[in-house]
């Protein structure tokens, strides 16, 4: 989940939006087992907050 985007409308950037969750993938990347994609503008600062949800678990965010 994002928690801040410095490409956000707020500070004059173009406000490219992402999903509101992301979720790992086993594709392994940089030497680590797990990745996940999302869109990163131009010189953005993203910060994400982990949630871990169980398989079956419904998200109820």
């Amino acid at each position: 989940m994002e928690v801040f985007k410095s490409d956000d409308e707020r500070f004059g950037g173009s406000d490219v939006v992402n999903a509101s969750t992301f979720a790992t993938e086993r594709t392994p990347f940089h030497n680590q087992h797990y990745s996940l994609e999302m869109n990163v503008p131009l010189l953005e600062v993203a910060v994400l907050e982990e949630k871990i949800v169980e398989r079956g678990e419904e998200d109820e965010s």
